[in-house]
């Protein structure tokens, strides 16, 4: 499953670039993976708000502080 999912992300990347491709990835996959968790699956707007977080930060460090250009 994990094979399929990279796959995909990496099909994704190549249409939708960086951002999008991984801002849907991340809210996806923390929202599959949240439905696992003790406390029960965290609300959507908070999902949301952290992969915008993730992403924004990625794309800092990346591109600011390495100056590599992202897809």
């Amino acid at each position: 499953m994990y094979f399929v999912g990279l796959v995909v992300y990496i099909l994704a990347v190549k249409k939708l670039h960086f951002e999008v491709a991984t801002f849907v990835a991340m809210v996806f996959g923390m929202y599959t993976l949240a439905k696992y968790g003790k406390e029960g699956r965290a609300p959507v707007w908070r999902i949301i708000l952290t992969s915008l977080i993730l992403v924004a930060s990625i794309r800092f460090v990346f591109t600011g502080v390495f100056k590599i250009i992202l897809p």
